[in-house]
């Protein structure tokens, strides 16, 4: 099983959300868990003794905001509909 780098160390033993039975250790943390875990109370970030510079970055979403606000441009160029003319009126003669 491939082992993922975690950009977070625990500084306490453990760390377990209010509600769940789930205990993360440091052999078990994930950025992922570590990231919800501090979106719940940013004051628990001094249960980390390490992570990452771009921490603020990561809780708020901007980077990720950025990066679907540019696909989401890139798609809208793509499906963008072609000018339609409109058709022209004839003109009805009267006998």
């Amino acid at each position: 099983m491939e082992e993922k780098k975690c950009n977070f160390k625990l500084k306490v033993s453990h760390i377990r959300e209010f509600s769940s039975t789930a205990v993360h250790t440091n052999l078990t943390l994930t950025d992922e868990v570590a990231i919800a875990y501090l979106k719940v109370n940013i004051n628990r970030l001094n249960q980390f003794s390490e992570y990452p510079s771009n921490l603020d970055e990561l809780l708020n979403g901007k980077k990720k905001e950025v990066k679907i606000k540019k696909e989401v441009a890139k798609i809208e160029e793509l499906v963008k509909p072609a000018e339609v003319k409109k058709p022209r009126k004839k003109k009805v003669k009267k006998n």
